[in-house]
């Protein structure tokens, strides 16, 4: 007896010698793939009437923690100042109950010949402006959010690097972004002054992240970067029933890790929850 049999279907089974229209479940494992004439009986039946049915997708690459964000504005497909201007403008007249504005998926072209900076996001707002690029290697700041960050000439944060001009006044741009802001105090620094990283709206992104997985008929996804101080959240989505699709986490190992941090992966590693 199969807990599921799903029926009148086309079924991609990658073997050119046979056709199946059938697929058998039972005790969460494969048991029968065939014809429906040929099916054992089943607690369940679903009708596929003539769809098709595949294998799940494994993707090896796909960030869970850089999904989709609803209270930032994406930039994606902007293609220069004037568009980001208007999208930055709208989102923030639209949500006035925001502390700050964040936006993603900035491209790097939206100026030419320079790097954008916090002079070409003057008049939009008098909220800090907090936003990340496409690759997640730079953030764009705006003068409010310098001056609340405390960035001033020679500042150093612990999730970047701030460019300065030539006479070292910050120009709201910062490098080196993604690799320090996945460290422990990189982290810790954009929690306590960056809505957006908050323990919940990360948990969120990951959260849409695997809901979309799923939808797309991703079955199997390779995180490959996961630093230590976020692994709880991955925890939560199994604990809580959210983990739709199997995870795989790679942890971060930042260049030059010391004997404390490798201490804590393999604490890491060994203590994890089975």
């Amino acid at each position: 007896m199969l807990d599921l049999l799903l029926t009148n279907g086309v079924v991609r089974t990658f073997d050119t010698t046979g056709r199946a229209e059938a697929v058998g479940i039972a005790d969460g494992r494969i048991r029968y793939v065939g014809t429906t004439e040929d099916a054992p009986t089943a607690r369940r039946t679903i009708d596929l009437r003539g769809r098709l049915l595949t294998p799940g997708i494994i993707d090896s690459h796909n960030h869970l923690l850089l999904g989709f964000d609803p209270d930032a504005v994406s930039l994606e497909g902007a293609p220069d100042l004037t568009e980001v201007r208007r999208r930055i403008g709208a989102h923030a007249a639209a949500r006035p109950d925001l502390d700050w504005i964040c936006a993603e998926n900035a491209v790097y072209s939206v100026v030419t010949g320079r790097r954008p900076n916090a002079a070409d996001l003057r008049g939009l707002t008098d909220r800090p402006v907090f936003i990340t690029t496409y690759d997640q290697h730079s953030v764009w700041l705006n003068d409010a959010a310098l001056r609340v960050l405390g960035i001033d000439r020679g500042t150093q944060i612990p999730w970047g690097r701030p460019e300065f001009d030539d006479y070292g006044v910050p120009t709201g741009w910062v490098t080196d972004f993604y690799t320090s802001a996945m460290t422990r105090a990189g982290l810790a620094g954009l929690q306590r002054d960056i809505p957006m990283y908050s323990p919940d709206r990360r948990y969120r992104r990951i959260t849409s992240s695997l809901e979309m997985a799923t939808a797309s008929g991703i079955t199997t996804v390779v995180e490959p970067q996961v630093p230590l101080a976020e692994l709880d959240l991955m925890y939560r989505a199994r604990a809580e029933g959210r983990m739709n699709s199997r995870v795989i986490t790679a942890l971060f190992h930042p260049v030059g890790a010391d004997a404390a941090f490798r201490r804590d992966l393999r604490e890491a590693v060994d203590g994890a929850p089975v």
